[in-house]
């Protein structure tokens, strides 16, 4: 299982204007003042923002940004803000930086934000001082500096900032422009998923499952994953239902595994969508549905995944689910082949080696062979690199028995081409239990909708 370096990076881009610093009643009427906003309604805030209030200008902006009560005007949502902004108004510093971050009403300029995220992060601002550490750690609009990302990172962090707090939790577990300390990664990520942040509570989990840090409890990580999951974060939701799968931390059980695999699977979550399918065409612990397991393949398909190729070219090939097809069986299995799936490098290998649902083709078949054992470096892939030289000798390769699937394959020898059925249990890679994913051993950066852009990390270990 992989550390909590050399993750998968992902981005969120989200809203991160500071939200309406006071009441915002859409009634007509007036009846607000500089420094009480409890009762301002739409007329009132019009009223104090033509007698310079910065506060009115903000909101009244806001307002303005988004529809609030009132027609959109990008146009005059830049200027009410600007002019508030111009004013030293933190919370509008920011909400300009945010703007021309994302693009908001204006033209995207990184530079543009980064300078009033700066003026905004001096002037205090947590989330400014968020989003300007978010700026040098990209090197968007400034250069990359990880040394004043985690500065300002701290800064947000120390004001209770939970995004904040959650990338210096990164950074330290990424020694990016700190030390490596899994010591100090687990205490702000404490931090924020003390404050009921999702991903903070999924990154703790993962250092729970991994023992990064700290002793490893994996009933710990499933608690965490619970709360994570429970906010709806797919991965949370499938590690859940992997540890509910394998009996890990918590009581084994094949409904609940289903029932959490499903959340993430409707939230695109590949990898949930194709244990789910496994699930499904296994029948373990739940109804075997063919034509279910091939939906969710299908859904993971249509992202790419190599595995869920293998598995769906499996069901076209047995006919299971679906007609039988060998042309679009072999078809997915190529293109899971291609890239580097080794239990579909096998499978094509040994096609094209017996001619089975194809034209029987030596070289095709060593090619697909020395890719496989490329890939696995088990003795056995050793050895079958040998023997594919010579074709006097015996192979032993993988293919399905007469429509049996994954559950039955033989041996072909070169001279006679005598068969005969092989149990699956020497075979490299494990084929009695196929390709699938297991837990996503990474981080996942806050990506709370009032903080703004985030970055995010997850690995898939086998």
């Amino acid at each position: 299982m992989e550390g909590l370096s050399g993750m998968k990076k992902y981005l969120w881009i989200l809203f991160v204007l500071t939200p309406l610093a006071y009441g915002t009643g859409f009634d007509e009427g007036g009846g607000c003042t500089s420094g009480n906003y409890d009762s301002c309604s739409v007329e009132g805030w019009k009223s104090l923002a033509k007698k310079g209030d910065a506060t009115a200008q903000y909101n009244l902006g806001i307002m303005y940004l988004y529809g609030q009560g009132i027609a959109q005007d990008y146009v005059l949502a830049e200027k009410l803000i600007r002019k508030a902004a111009e004013q030293k108004d933190a919370s509008a510093q920011n909400g300009l930086g945010s703007m021309y971050h994302f693009g908001l009403g204006v033209t995207l300029d990184y530079v543009a934000a980064a300078k009033w995220y700066q003026k905004a992060a001096d002037n205090g601002s947590a989330l400014a001082q968020y989003n300007l550490g978010f700026m040098y750690e990209n090197g968007q609009g400034i250069e990359k500096n990880y040394f004043k990302a985690e500065s300002w990172y701290l800064r947000a962090a120390e004001q209770g900032s939970a995004s904040a707090q959650v990338s210096l939790g990164i950074m330290y577990s990424e020694a990016l422009g700190v030390t490596l300390d899994y010591g100090q990664s687990l205490k702000w990520f404490s931090y924020a998923a003390d404050q009921g942040n999702a991903l903070a509570q999924y990154n703790l989990a993962i250092m729970y499952a991994t023992g990064k840090g700290i002793k490893q409890d994996y009933s710990e990580a499933a608690k965490w994953y619970r709360r994570a999951a429970s906010q709806e974060l797919g991965l949370a939701q499938f590690n859940l239902g992997l540890f509910y799968e394998r009996g890990r931390g918590l009581e084994q059980d094949f409904s609940e595994a289903e029932k959490w695999y499903l959340k993430a699977a409707e939230q695109g979550q590949v990898q949930a969508q194709v244990n789910l399918g496994l699930l499904y065409e296994s029948g373990t612990g739940i109804k075997q549905d063919y034509k279910t397991a091939v939906k969710w393949y299908q859904k993971a398909v249509e992202h790419g995944d190599k595995v869920a190729q293998n598995l769906l070219g499996g069901m076209y090939f047995s006919g299971e689910g679906v007609k039988l097809d060998y042309v679009e069986a072999i078809r997915l299995y190529r293109k899971s082949a291609e890239q580097g799936g080794v239990e579909a490098q096998m499978r094509l290998a040994t096609l094209y080696e017996s001619g089975i649902a194809v034209k029987r083709d030596h070289d095709e078949a060593v090619k697909w062979y020395r890719q496989a054992c490329t890939n696995n470096s088990t003795s056995l892939c050793i050895e079958l690199k040998g023997l594919i030289e010579d074709e006097t000798k015996e192979i032993l390769v993988v293919v399905p028995a007469n429509g049996a699937g994954l559950k039955e394959g033989m041996i072909i020898t070169n001279k006679n081409m005598q068969i005969r059925k092989l149990k699956l249990t020497s075979l490299p890679g494990d084929y009695v239990t196929p390709e699938r994913f297991s837990e996503i051993e990474g981080k996942a950066v806050n990506k709370n909708i009032e903080e703004g852009a985030a970055i995010g990390f997850s690995d898939v270990s086998p």
